[in-house]
């Protein structure tokens, strides 16, 4: 009894880990990229794109800010018209007046707006159908006044992320505007296409394919959720997933064995879920407080002060499917992707008869327990504290595929999670896709599985 006393303290330490809390250049748009999901009857309504939202931006690192031109290639991906069009600020979202937009033009002309602290709304001439499509221009500058996770300035390091504006996500027919949460992710974005030409002496890391000339970067990407950058000289080692990307590790003083366990679980997360479409990931070791890692599109932040485990580089690694490939609205429905990094980190760990399995296991359980009647499907901000947060979003997330994988068998849950990242790769899933998806396919009371996150 005193053994597993001390696995449950350990564990609790454990938690605080991984995604968790320690205490106007001329564009050409002729060419758009289009792709088609498939469709079966359990996925009712698997998302209609054809194309992607594209940014080209010239951008010009002046040392103490980056000096921006955008031109955003924009189309009514909704089946509901607009009277006007929402980009959100993100680095401003924690109160730092970080973005400043100077200029607006919508297809070349003047256009009316509303400038917020955090977000601009544009006010449209004439109402957008479906399927429209509009350029939006705008000059910019990204200060770099206040430092916070996933952001800022750091000596000689800066950390490029939610650097820029966006045009902000839908959901329940209004668009969602970022509101900060320290202990979270307050933001999601559509899968969008970014051109990007970048002007600067210091030494870029991406994970986006470019050419560099000189001082000049030019990125041309997929679609992807963000475009996020780290401008700073750390050093460099890599090693090739097999019939997969390269995995390219930058730190000042290399973690032993990191590269190899990111390969090693990079290729149980392709064998399960399906290849992964860049030809590059990035794990950098960074300046950053409150986490011990971080994800973003094609690259990972982990905290240069913390321990790096295998759980936790596990559930980070999970993350370039959930969260990067399949999107979810991480304010509303963040059970989503933390509650599939902790169970597929899990399934890893379990997979390799890894101790820290059955400790997390039972965590898991644990926790179920505990938040039994507490809905984990909610706003980040109607979460009463941190702790219940990750406890209950994080834990109770990951034992409702627990629970499904005890209904249906483990093989036939990875072979529903495979078809979803198929079906949504670059969309946006929600909880009731989910549920309905599970129900038909597999005759499971709807009402049943919502229970198991209430």
């Amino acid at each position: 009894m005193k053994k597993l006393s001390i696995i449950i303290f350990i564990l609790m330490i454990l938690s605080l880990g991984f995604s968790y809390v320690i205490p106007q250049t001329h564009t050409d748009f002729s060419s758009i990229f289009s792709f088609h999901f498939n469709s079966e009857a359990e996925f009712e309504t698997p998302p209609q794109r054809s194309s992607f939202p594209i940014y080209h931006m010239e951008i010009r690192d002046k040392d103490e800010y980056l000096a921006g031109n955008m031109d955003i290639f924009f189309i009514n991906q909704w089946d509901e018209p607009l009277d006007n069009i929402q980009l959100n600020l993100p680095a401003n979202m924690t109160g730092q007046n970080n973005i400043i937009v100077s200029s607006l033009k919508m297809n070349n002309k003047n256009v009316a707006f509303n400038n917020h602290a955090d977000k601009i709304i544009i006010l449209l001439p004439q109402t957008l159908m479906p399927g429209d499509t509009a350029i939006i221009s705008l000059t910019f500058e990204t200060h770099f006044k206040g430092n916070f996770t996933r952001f800022g300035k750091y000596d000689d390091t800066y950390l490029l992320t939610l650097w820029h504006p966006v045009i902000a996500p839908r959901a329940a027919g209004n668009w969602v505007s970022f509101s900060w949460v320290p202990h979270a992710d307050p933001y999601f974005f559509e899968a969008s296409i970014f051109h990007v030409d970048f002007y600067s002496d210091k030494y870029i890391i991406s994970p986006h394919p470019h050419v560099q000339t000189g001082n000049h970067y030019k990125f041309e990407t997929k679609p992807v959720r963000d475009f996020s950058l780290i401008m700073g000289n750390l050093s460099r080692t890599s090693q090739r997933v097999p019939r997969g990307p390269e995995i390219i590790y930058y730190s000042r003083e290399h973690r032993a064995d990191l590269v190899e366990n990111a390969v090693d679980i990079f290729s149980f997360y392709t064998k399960k879920l399906g290849p992964y479409p860049y030809p590059t990931l990035v794990l950098a070791d960074v300046p950053m407080d409150y986490f011990k890692g971080m994800e973003f599109s094609g690259m990972i932040f982990f905290n240069d002060q913390q321990t790096i485990d295998v759980f936790t580089l596990a559930h980070e690694l999970a993350h370039q499917w959930w969260y990067g490939l399949v999107g979810n609205d991480q304010i509303r429905e963040s059970w989503i992707d933390e509650g599939l990094a902790n169970y597929l980190a899990y399934k890893y760990c379990q997979a390799q008869a890894l101790p820290v399995a059955d400790a997390f296991r039972m965590y898991f359980s644990i926790m179920e327990n505990n938040y039994r009647g507490f809905s984990i499907v909610r706003k980040i901000h109607d979460f009463p504290s941190d702790i219940v947060y990750r406890q209950a979003v994080y834990l109770k997330g990951a034992n409702f595929w627990i629970r499904v994988e005890e209904i249906i068998g483990e093989k036939e849950t990875f072979k529903f999670l495979k078809r979803i990242q198929e079906d949504y790769q670059y969309g946006i899933i929600t909880t009731d896709i989910i549920i309905q998806a599970l129900s038909r396919k597999y005759d499971i009371e709807a009402s049943d599985l919502y229970k198991l996150l209430n």
